[in-house]
């Protein structure tokens, strides 16, 4: 039987436009730009199809982790204006993929609406930090805007399982309960 890391408060799944597992792991993306690169990222975005199971509520294991996130994924910072954020933000919301934390995006019948990062108005000529992973960096599951940025940053040891885990016992350690809700970070509209 594999170890338990911590306690989850909710049995959590991963599915758009918005999940709380998704949420999670986007989370802990952040969380892991911080840990192994030494800087925060303004955003960060997942694609859906990376998730392959669920969380249960209760006792979280390795093995919970290693079947949410089975796929040698690494974590890939970019650095972009926030023009290129909307442009990316405006493909997300024409493919109707992509778990994100940092921004709160409104889709209206597959056109971006409004886009924050941080709270705040998208500034076009701010340089902002994503930390995503190599598989959507490179292209993939319809992220095309992200094939043009090949200046990653790509911190040693820091895999997409990797950084869930971190961040699962990070929380643990701090005595509290893994938890995420839908927070309205990508809300579709008809």
């Amino acid at each position: 039987m594999s170890p338990v890391i911590g306690e989850s408060t909710h049995f959590m799944e991963g599915n758009a436009p918005e999940s709380d597992l998704s949420n999670l792991v986007a989370d802990a993306l952040r969380f892991g730009c911080k840990k192994y690169a030494g800087k925060e990222a303004d955003f960060s975005l997942i694609n859906f199809g990376g998730l392959r199971s669920t969380l249960p509520a209760g006792p979280v294991t390795f093995g919970n982790v290693f079947e949410i996130t089975p796929f040698e994924n690494t974590l890939v910072i970019i650095q972009m204006k926030g023009s290129d954020a909307i442009r990316l933000f405006e493909q997300m919301c024409a493919i109707r993929n992509g778990g994100v934390s940092g921004v709160n995006l409104v889709n209206k019948a597959g056109k971006l609406a409004s886009a924050k990062i941080g709270g705040k108005d998208v500034d076009p000529d701010r340089i902002y930090t994503l930390a995503t992973i190599d598989y959507v960096a490179e292209g993939n599951d319809g992220f095309t805007v992200l094939q043009d940025f090949k200046d990653w940053e790509m911190p040693e040891g820091a895999t997409l399982r990797q950084c869930f885990l971190d961040y699962i016992q990070d929380k643990t350690a701090k005595g509290e309960k893994i938890d995420a809700k839908i927070e309205n970070r990508f809300v579709y509209q008809k």
